[in-house]
């Protein structure tokens, strides 16, 4: 057989299994965490017939090679076989979610014609990460608000955006509490000048091993009143065991959530209990990492995701809102776009060009994404979800090490962002 990129290998599955008749019984494709197609054939007491499970296999491995691992799993053979078939069909889940996101829709005929994808063949992907970027999970707490800080490239200005929102926030005042998520590279604990030895990472590997999360004592950031920190942890020579250790475990395990994704939750919690604070507001990992997943689909009320107007960033960004379409609910899809290193001033010719570019395509996106089930999708307005918010390219933040460098004049520019992502409540 020729060889199969690893994207061609379900629709030639789906393909070799429909030529089979199933008899009236679900048959389920299962892609193993190496990509391998696993193959069940659901038990149907009722159903007269059975499936010719020989010819099945012998096409998959015709058509699948070394991709497809037999043997097919039949609902109503030995014992094993049985409760495994079993197994899988209890796990998935109903339509239309019974049909991974991205898996091929429609099959090709031996006449060369195409038809659409039988309701009676469903499919599962397992993960051992990335999973809080398919599956929805639980809600972000009731209280107190959390916001998530994202990009999906870094180097965009998103830790930097997010230490100056929370400085303006917190000069109304209200208190405000920042997490570092950015556990592979840290940079929040060093702008808001963290001294702790003990971190983020320490407290969820406490939490994965004993249930705890350990003494969490935010600290509070220096010549700022109301606002605290919780840093990655210190860099040291540990550091990598630790992170390569959570890395292992934050894989979800269902609906449940993954060790990890406990021990955040956990974690938040026991933190906001003692500031008490108005808002959380989380500086997340860049790119579709793990722990970016859970920060932004599971743990926070609004996200804000910060950009670059490049074609890197566009790619990143219709993933990152296709996401929050596919696992948020309509009211639950609190977001705004943030677009940073803008040139000032913002009325310049070049300038005023690149932003009403970058912003008629975030409106297409959004139209694509997360408006498309709306009756009424929302016009091409500041006041929409797509609308990006500007920030200025500075100097002054080229050289920055700590949050007190930036000057008020400067810090004043964030408070249209600061509003938005913790608006003020009327006494």
């Amino acid at each position: 057989m020729p060889w199969r990129a690893p994207d061609d290998v379900l629709a030639a599955a789906v393909a070799a299994v429909v030529r089979v008749n199933a008899l009236g019984r679900r048959v389920a494709l299962v892609r193993d965490v190496r990509g391998r197609v696993r193959v069940a054939v659901e038990s149907a007491v009722s159903v007269t017939g059975k499936v010719d499970l020989t010819t099945l296999s012998n096409m998959l491995q015709a058509e699948l090679g070394g991709w497809f691992a037999p043997p097919v799993l039949d609902g109503d053979g030995s014992p094993a076989h049985r409760r495994i078939a079993r197994e899988i069909f209890r796990e998935l889940l109903a339509p239309p979610n019974d049909w991974p996101q991205g898996w091929p829709t429609e099959y090709e005929l031996l006449d060369g014609t195409r038809a659409s994808k039988p309701t009676w063949l469903v499919g599962r992907a397992i993960l051992n990460s990335k999973e809080s970027w398919f599956t929805a999970g639980g809600s972000p707490p009731s209280e107190p608000r959390v916001v998530a800080f994202y990009s999906f490239k870094g180097g965009v200005g998103r830790t930097t955006t997010l230490a100056c929102v929370a400085a303006r926030i917190a000069a109304r005042p209200q208190r405000v509490l920042t997490i570092d998520l950015d556990l592979e590279a840290p940079g929040l604990g060093s702008l808001l000048d963290s001294q702790s030895p003990i971190g983020v990472v320490d407290h969820l590997l406490s939490h994965i091993a004993t249930g705890e999360v350990g003494d969490v004592d935010p600290e509070p950031v220096n010549g700022v009143n109301n606002l605290w920190v919780l840093a990655a942890g210190r860099l040291g020579p540990t550091y990598l065991e630790k992170l390569a250790r959570l890395d292992f475990l934050v894989g979800d395990s269902g609906a449940k959530g993954s060790p990890a994704e406990e021990a955040l939750r956990a974690l938040i919690e026991t933190a906001a209990s003692k500031v008490n604070p108005d808002v959380v507001l989380l500086d997340s990992r860049a790119g579709l990492h793990d722990i970016g997943g859970l920060a932004l689909h599971r743990l926070s009320h609004m996200d804000v995701l910060v950009a670059r107007a490049n074609q890197q960033a566009h790619a990143g960004m219709q993933i990152v809102l296709e996401a929050i379409r596919r696992m948020h609910p309509v009211e639950r899809r609190d977001l705004r776009i943030v677009q940073t290193m803008v040139k000032p001033p913002f009325d310049a010719a070049d300038t005023k060009a690149l932003v009403e570019s970058w912003r008629k395509k975030m409106y297409d996106l959004a139209l694509q994404t997360i408006y498309v089930d709306l009756d009424d999708a929302p016009q091409l307005d500041a006041q929409e979800a797509h609308y990006p918010l500007l920030v200025a390219e500075r100097e002054e933040f080229h050289r920055l090490d700590r949050l007190q460098q930036v000057s008020a004049a400067l810090l004043v520019e964030f408070d249209e962002i600061a509003e938005i992502a913790a608006p003020r409540t009327e006494d």
